[in-house]
This record gives structure tokens, sequence and C-alpha cells, in this order.
């Protein structure tokens, strides 16, 4: 708006606040979610990097074989046991890939029910 000759901010900021607002409730939160995810893997990589340079992380050989293994195991839990924390888009891709029949949701199910009744094991 500065650029269109507005240069009163006390008109811009209501209206810039307005046009955010706005692009927040037409945007898919899918896409907020992807955008999310995607910042903090940046974050948490490059604080990975600063705490190594700085020598307050000790450098491992196989550091991002170990992460995607942590990742990827607690993606599995979270499938087995508490499916709504997961994306819809990764849930999908997971009960496709694992060619899950009626039966086992109904068993992925039980198993939600069970640990949210506080049942000590399976």
């Amino acid at each position: 708006m500065r650029r269109l000759g507005c240069l009163n901010d006390r008109v811009n900021a209501p209206v810039a606040g307005f046009v955010s607002a706005l692009t927040l409730a037409i945007d898919n939160t899918n896409r907020r979610q992807l955008i999310t995810v995607l910042t903090m893997s940046r974050a948490f990589e490059s604080s990975m990097k600063l705490g190594e340079s700085s020598g307050a992380i000790p450098k491992l050989q196989h550091k991002d074989w170990i992460l995607w293994l942590v990742s990827n195991c607690f993606l599995q839990s979270a499938m087995g046991l508490h499916q709504s924390i997961l994306n819809k888009s990764i849930r999908k891709f997971f009960q496709t890939w694992s060619q899950m029949t009626p039966n086992d949701k109904v068993l992925v199910g039980v198993w939600q029910k069970m640990l949210a009744d506080g049942v000590p094991g399976f």
C-alpha cells in the first residue's frame, strides 16, 4: 500500500492484517501442516549443525541414518497406536503401503481403545 501512495500506517496495518487473516482462512490445512513440518525439520537440522560446529553435540558418523530410524519408528508406532496424530496423507500412504485389510483396521481400533483404557498389555 505504501507503493500505491498510502503512507498512513493506521490504514495500512489493519488492511494488511485483514488480508493475511483472509489468506489463512482460505489456505488448505494440509499445506500449512507441510510447511510447518518442513520448517521444523530445517530448524532441527540447523540447530544440530550449530551444536556440532560449536562442540556441544558430538559428531556421529551415521547421524542421518539414526535420525531416519528414530523418526520411522515414531511414525510406525503412531500408525499402530494413535493414527489421529498423523497427517491424512501419511496415514493413507501407510494404510496403502501396509495393505491393511478391514480386519487389520479393526485390530488397530482395538489397540487404540485398549491404550486409552489403560490396559497394561496387548
